[in-house]
């Protein structure tokens, strides 16, 4: 059993593909399983995601009819093996040799639910760093959940993204937090159920997480009558 499970849904992202999953299998912590979740998509990415699978025995894919970005994680997390769980989108990636700095700081705190900090990377390459909860003056802090209310509500940001924590697997399935299907944002409805259970969370300053910036076609960056409604 691996100690870590990486959710990665596959949907249109052959340009990235590689980039994301390499970004993973190449960190200076190993013991983990890549599930690559082939969600329908129409390009060369399920050929990519079985290449993959064959050139690192730490990489699982599942190929499933399309159904969203939901659906593609809760296939990840039925099968997910781990004692911790990690979401990560196949166009964003992890900075290179920080995975060890973060389960450093899990093995030391086991809390349910572990943040750290994350970046945007722009179109020109450059690198720009989020603010909020992750602005420790130590490496990390760990705060009972009613403080750690206290934080957001001074911080001004939720931090919802699925893509910045890692959660103790156990605590993850035994509380049912899937994720919703047919909304747009579905961080943000998974994360208020999270905080609603969660006893415990640990913050650390490490930048793991970079998210890419504005591309076309993301989900992030497509706006409609559906998205505000949501």
């Amino acid at each position: 059993m691996p100690f870590l499970s990486v959710i990665i849904p596959v949907y249109k992202v052959e340009d990235y593909l590689n980039r994301c999953v390499e970004s993973v299998l190449n960190q200076n912590f190993t013991d983990l399983e890549v599930i690559l979740v082939d969600d329908g998509s129409p390009d060369n990415c399920p050929k990519i995601c079985d290449d993959l699978a064959q050139s690192d025995a730490r990489v699982k894919v599942i190929h499933k009819q399309n159904g969203g970005l939901s659906s593609a994680r809760n296939a990840g997390i039925e099968v997910a093996q781990g004692e911790y769980i990690a979401f990560l989108d196949s166009d964003d990636a992890w900075a290179e040799g920080k995975l060890a700095e973060v389960v450093d700081v899990i093995k030391k705190t086991n809390a349910e639910m572990t943040i750290f900090a994350s970046c945007d990377k722009l179109a020109n390459g450059e690198l720009y760093q989020r603010k909020g909860i992750t602005d420790c003056t130590d490496s990390y802090m760990q705060f009972p959940i009613i403080e750690y209310y206290k934080r957001l509500i001074e911080n001004g940001n939720l931090q919802e993204s699925a893509c910045t924590k890692i959660l103790n697997a156990k605590f993850l399935k035994d509380n049912d937090l899937t994720f919703q299907y047919g909304i747009i944002s579905e961080d943000t409805e998974w994360m208020f159920r999270v905080l609603r259970v969660c006893k415990n969370v640990v913050a650390t300053n490490v930048l793991l997480f970079v998210c890419t910036y504005g591309r076309e076609g993301s989900i992030s960056n497509t706006a409609g009558v559906r998205s505000i409604n949501s």
